[in-house]
């Protein structure tokens, strides 16, 4: 892995430079001092613990028993914190990404990892994305989908972008699987009071079959439209 340049306790530096800082150095003891590496993990469990929108940097000041303003010497701002903080939560991916035998199980091994870790930290749910991938564990963890991929057939770039399709279904699916309805009107059996057939007549089939995967999406069935999809493109 590429050395990225310690910018120092006391030096303010952009925030993809302080998360491949704290990538490149995750390994090493923290010592007594307040630290940029603290402040991102007194921010990660907080946010854990209550939630992103009860994150503050008064909150982690007083995790760490430090003064507010002492935390801006190492970290720049709110919203930076919250990038670096996110590409720490969704730590490494998997070595069973990259090394199944089969490009298929890489990318359910993929997808369901990811699952955990939205699980782990529903917060990720509610986290800003800051572009394209550029931090060093967003980047690895597609690097390991195309490693794994590589026997499918596809270019790198259609790995890309079936990568970014996965995320955002794996995405949605965990919202919905950690939201509470809003009421009993959000659940399958009741849809058949408002939807009539002349109006829906293919959304009424879902309903008649009990069909649930709006509400409690089956991702390793969705996973395999997407396998299919690509066997199919590659035939």
């Amino acid at each position: 892995m590429k050395q990225v340049r310690d910018t120092g306790t006391n030096e303010q530096s952009d925030w993809l430079t302080l998360a491949w800082h704290l990538h490149a150095n995750r390994f090493q003891k923290d010592g007594s001092g307040l630290s940029a590496s603290k402040i991102v993990q007194a921010a990660v469990a907080i946010a854990d613990a209550d939630g992103l929108s009860e994150l503050s940097i008064s909150k982690i000041a007083s995790s760490l028993n430090a003064a507010p303003m002492s935390i801006y010497n190492h970290i720049a701002s709110k919203d930076e914190l919250i990038h670096v903080m996110t590409d720490v939560a969704l730590d490494l991916p998997p070595e069973s990404v990259r090394s199944a035998d089969d490009w298929r199980m890489s990318i359910i091994n993929w997808a369901t990892a990811l699952e955990s870790q939205f699980m782990k930290h529903p917060w990720l749910l509610s986290a800003p994305i800051a572009g394209p991938p550029s931090t060093p564990n967003r980047l690895l963890w597609v690097e390991y989908l195309l490693q794994g991929m590589k026997s499918s057939g596809l270019t790198p770039s259609e790995v890309l972008d079936y990568s970014l399709l996965i995320y955002a279904y794996v995405h949605h699916a965990t919202q919905l699987k950690l939201s509470e309805p809003a009421d009993q009107h959000t659940s399958t059996p009741n849809w058949a009071r408002y939807v009539d057939i002349a109006t829906f007549p293919q959304f009424s089939k879902i309903i008649e079959q009990g069909e649930k995967s709006l509400v409690e999406p089956d991702i390793r069935h969705q996973l395999g439209l997407v396998i299919k999809s690509i066997e199919y493109s590659k035939s």
